[in-house]
């Protein structure tokens, strides 16, 4: 039964990621919201990079930036995404990370961030904001919203490990 639960979950999270992927692509800039170390929301728009969503989205950012400094505070993010003029609106929750990884930063970088970051792809400071969607919502003129939890791994018991019971806190 838990198999067949797991399989209907991977299937509904495929057609979710699929009509959100449909309705990002024509949505460039979204408006991130961090938490900054007072508890106050500050939300800025970032263009997102020309991937397509996978559970993930990717941002450019620089490392020095405020942005920066609200996600190694608290990691916890929100993406919304737009498009008054078609009914079509997103929003991704989840967790936002840093990485460094000069590739992908290559593939990933368009003319158009240079908008943005003036200094361009060489600028020492750049860095790959990736977010890992928990949570999505989508709206449009279509008669439902569409719903994406990213699955979960299976809970375990606390000490199922050692076979105490005891779990890793004694």
């Amino acid at each position: 039964m838990a198999k067949k639960d797991t399989q209907a979950q991977a299937a509904k999270a495929n057609g979710s990621v699929k009509k959100l992927r449909k309705i990002m692509r024509d949505i460039r800039i979204a408006m991130l919201t961090t938490v900054a170390r007072d508890g106050r929301l500050n939300s800025r728009p970032m263009m997102t990079s020309d991937v397509e969503f996978d559970g993930n989205l990717w941002f450019i950012a620089s490392t020095t930036s405020a942005l920066a400094q609200e996600i190694t505070g608290n990691p916890n993010v929100n993406v919304i995404y737009a498009s008054p003029e078609d009914d079509r609106y997103i929003s991704a929750s989840g967790t936002a990370s840093f990485m460094h990884d000069q590739a992908k930063l290559k593939e990933l970088w368009s003319g158009k961030h240079k908008a943005w970051l003036p200094e361009g792809k060489k600028d020492p400071h750049l860095a790959l904001l990736r977010v890992d969607v928990q949570h999505a919502e989508c709206w449009d003129d279509s008669a439902e919203s569409v719903q994406f939890v990213r699955p979960e791994a299976q809970p375990t018991m606390a000490g199922a490990e050692d076979g105490t019971g005891a779990g890793a806190q004694g």
